[in-house]
């Protein structure tokens, strides 16, 4: 691996840095940078990780801004694709900050994200890392265009993050938190060994031994997913679902092997997944009975509208005057009554 950073840096240390990562998705990469050089909070840098991608299309994207805002990104280039969690931790490495945020470069804040997550964790120093509400955005590319489709509130039970929670399911997810520099230094970095879910054992780690505070209010966060697309353009979410339930069951089965994991918490990992596998088999079934209870009462209403198109062509105007007619005028010796003289 090499690296190569696209400006010096001349200027002091900022507050915040953020760490993008990126590969092959220039348009992306373009629409999440011009989200983060116009948050209201204007003192953090930007650290673009490059995983493999060709140097001169992410040099390209970031040309296109202003000299001012370029002045602010530091491109870090990676030969070969190194995954998602080295390239993540080659960003938290170069960060010079206070504050660190993950930003995938398919995911977007909103305007005063970084303004309101510095100040609470100014004014909260026992926080290690603070998290946001966030809004899961489903979108499709059209004409060249990204057009949302749907969108769900993502928040934790309660609107509190805990270990608790954690353990059955990550619902804090790297566009939604700012983290403190520091807590990496005391924790560790991102576990390069796992594909996927990398995320969710940090927060595991975090959780246990420190806190990540929740600020709740309005959305300030936007995970925008697209579950019809694969290849570059897709989310690991729904591209590489197989993916996430090996690696989710490998970090649960290294924590039960672990000597430094309590007896307690390592019981809570395997207890949890029993349960939510049990109630999925139970959801399962419940909706193939639903199913199957649908497609009977539409075989029923097939049935009866046909039944009822039936008695309708009997009773008809049309129908009914040939039945007078037949009644008045029989047909006698072959003859229709219209051929009678």
């Amino acid at each position: 691996m090499t690296a190569s950073q696209a400006t010096p840096r001349a200027r002091e240390a900022p507050v915040v840095s953020v760490v993008v990562r990126t590969k092959d998705r220039p348009m992306m990469l373009q629409r999440a940078l011009r989200g983060i050089l116009g948050q209201s909070f204007v003192d953090l840098e930007v650290i673009v990780v490059n995983d493999g991608g060709d140097p001169a299309t992410i040099a390209g994207v970031i040309a296109g801004f202003s000299e001012s805002d370029q002045a602010r990104v530091v491109r870090i280039d990676h030969e070969r694709s190194l995954g998602r969690w080295p390239t993540a931790n080659d960003g938290v490495l170069a960060a010079r900050g206070r504050f660190v945020a993950l930003h995938d470069d398919d995911d977007l804040w909103h305007v005063d994200f970084l303004e309101r997550t510095v100040a609470f964790l100014d004014a909260t120093p026992d926080a290690a890392a603070v998290a946001v509400p966030t809004e899961v955005v489903y979108e499709e590319l059209e004409d060249g265009q990204w057009v949302e489709r749907s969108s769900y509130l993502w928040s934790p039970p309660g609107n509190v993050v805990t270990l608790f929670d954690l353990i059955l399911h990550n619902r804090v997810v790297p566009i939604s938190m700012l983290t403190r520099r520091s807590t990496y230094d005391e924790i560790g970095l991102y576990d390069p060994t796992l594909d996927v879910v990398g995320d969710w054992e940090f927060n595991l780690r975090l959780a246990a031994r420190g806190t990540i505070a929740y600020l709740d209010g309005p959305v300030l966060a936007y995970w925008r997913q697209r579950p019809a697309m694969t290849g570059p353009l897709g989310n690991s979410v729904h591209a590489e679902q197989t993916a996430h339930f090996k690696f989710d069951r490998l970090v649960r089965e290294r924590a039960l092997k672990s000597e430094n994991a309590t007896a307690d918490v390592a019981q809570l990992l395997y207890l949890s997944k029993i349960i939510d596998e049990r109630f999925g088999d139970a959801e399962r079934r419940i909706i193939e009975r639903l199913d199957a209870l649908e497609q009977a009462m539409q075989r029923s209403s097939a049935a009866l509208d046909s039944q009822i198109k039936r008695q309708s062509r009997y009773f008809s105007l049309g129908q009914t005057v040939v039945r007078l007619r037949r009644r008045l005028w029989p047909p006698r010796s072959g003859r229709r009554p219209s051929q009678a003289s």
